[in-house]
């Protein structure tokens, strides 16, 4: 028999820390595309943020301003997962091309 129906754990921050962890990976990907780390004190800032909005803020223009590895927000919309895309959807497609042709 269980006595609880729903047990819920407050895990980022309490249980594990997650900023160090949330940090030492940015700075990994970073490292990993040849763009300059902006430092531990950036990245902690931008924590918590959409994921444009920290993008934005750390990420060279020379980046953030290539539609190939960065595209533009607006054309990503239609690609977000469910039950109304499919694959063959034309935005989709505009975007596996790009990846493809990088």
């Amino acid at each position: 028999m269980n006595r609880h129906e729903l047990i819920i754990f407050d895990w980022d921050g309490t249980l594990m820390d997650s900023v160090a962890k949330i940090v030492r990976c940015f700075s990994a990907a970073l490292a990993d595309t040849d763009t300059p780390d902006p430092g531990e004190a950036a990245i902690r800032h931008i924590i918590g943020l959409g994921l444009e909005e920290a993008m934005t803020a750390l990420l060279p223009a020379s980046f953030t301003g290539n539609p190939i590895i960065y595209p533009d927000p607006k054309a990503l919309a239609p690609l977000e997962f469910g039950a109304a895309v499919t694959l063959t959807d034309p935005n989709r497609a505009e975007i596996w091309a790009r990846f493809k042709s990088a």
